[in-house]
């Protein structure tokens, strides 16, 4: 399974996005702030960029896991190892204050 996010609104504080499945549309998507950061940069200089809580991941190819989210009661997808960011869950969320990482722990 392929999963791809294309972002096409990039606002002052969220970013709009579109995402496929094995290139077939699924949902829409709404992400923090979109600053240019790319998965080929160095950790250091994604987080000389980044603002915690107000960033959106770097774009690039990123593997995919399922875990069980205690806080929610229910099983999501999970990106791993993304440069200068953890807890990158996928999951529903109503405004751009939902986009906030959580621990697997909550």
């Amino acid at each position: 399974m392929v999963i791809k996010i294309v972002r096409h609104a990039l606002k002052e504080n969220y970013t709009i996005g579109r995402m496929m499945v094995n290139d077939q549309y699924f949902c829409d998507t709404l992400e923090d702030k979109d600053r240019g950061l790319d998965a080929s940069m160095s950790e250091d200089m994604i987080r000389e960029r980044k603002v915690y809580g107000q960033t959106a991941i770097p774009t690039g190819i990123y593997s995919v896991g399922i875990t069980y989210w205690a806080k929610h009661r229910c099983n999501v997808p999970y990106l791993t190892k993304v440069k200068g960011f953890s807890g990158i869950f996928i999951h529903a969320g109503v405004n751009a204050s939902h986009t906030l990482g959580y621990s697997l722990r909550s």
